[in-house]
């Protein structure tokens, strides 16, 4: 066999496992994201979630959520909270940062199925 051609499958799946491994690491966020909007609602429901159900409610509302929506109902709540200034300046750098990995990572999943 070619050693040319073992280098670029090797090369190759390295750049698979690399893309995968964006992908797995952005759903962890995503996951993340929702999860601190269900126990933040579920703290202002039942001002401190200790039950099941006080879980299971917010989990019905936030469940599921992409990073976009995400980020949007985050801004809405630092705003109905009057979150200082400098806390939410903070916040809404590293969204903007993340958006810049969603948009990179939203371009190669686009590519790896139209391809």
């Amino acid at each position: 066999m070619d050693s040319s051609k073992i280098e670029l499958d090797q090369d190759y799946r390295e750049l698979c496992m690399a893309v995968g491994h964006l992908f797995i690491t952005f759903s962890r966020l995503e996951g993340t994201l929702a999860a601190t909007l269900k126990l933040h609602l579920a703290n202002q429901i039942c001002g401190n979630a200790k039950s099941v159900n006080d879980i299971a409610l917010s989990s019905a509302i936030y469940g599921g959520m992409r990073f976009k929506s995400a980020r949007d109902t985050i801004k809405r709540i630092m705003t109905t909270e009057n979150t200082p200034k400098e806390v939410e300046k903070f916040v809404l750098s590293i969204f903007e940062h993340v958006g810049h990995i969603e948009t990179f990572r939203d371009h190669i999943a686009c590519l790896l199925y139209t391809s």
